[in-house]
């Protein structure tokens, strides 16, 4: 790997780890403040954040509620689109909880646990010695989903099976 892969691949592993100090100001700091056209497509989300401000406020909010017990990179490429522009691309696999968020906030099949199997695509712009992020787009990996579907099939249907043990145990009224 040359330098700048290895100043690329640093910055990657330290967003990761900048996530389970849950560092915003960290996290925040890896991002090009300069940059006129600066984005982030949070998976959460449908529409990109766009600029400093945004990305700032959406990483001071998540870092109160996502709490990531361990954070793996693997499957990193890092390409260069000239001298000062990078681009890359990797997986991650991060364990977590959720705290501080009301129940009833959460989606009907989760548990306040979990596990995001999922992608991460950087670009980078060189800022004088340093490289900085001017968008990241992380997704999940669609075999993530049905895993969270799946559990709240199965408590659904305990719930059911439940229901249906009480009523046939009630005496009838015939």
């Amino acid at each position: 790997m040359t330098e700048d892969s290895n100043a690329i691949a640093a910055i990657i592993e330290q967003h990761g780890r900048n996530f389970l100090a849950r560092d915003a100001d960290a996290l925040i700091d890896a991002f090009d403040d300069t940059y006129p056209h600066l984005t982030h497509l949070p998976t959460e989300r449908m529409d990109a954040l766009r600029g400093f401000a945004e990305i700032s406020e959406y990483y001071r909010g998540i870092v109160r509620a996502f709490c990531p017990l361990s954070w793996d990179v693997s499957d990193v490429i890092i390409d260069f689109l000239g001298a000062d522009f990078a681009f890359a691309l990797c997986r991650v696999s991060v364990p977590y909880k959720l705290e501080d968020l009301p129940a009833e906030s959460l989606p009907p099949y989760h548990t306040g646990v979990g596990h995001w199997e999922g992608r991460c695509r950087y670009v980078f712009r060189r800022r004088g010695d340093a490289w900085k992020i001017i968008h990241l787009e992380d997704s999940t990996c669609e075999n993530f989903r049905p895993g969270q579907l799946q559990q709240f099939y199965d408590r659904r249907l305990g719930e059911l099976r439940d229901l249906a043990i009480s009523l046939i145990s009630q005496p009838s009224d015939t």
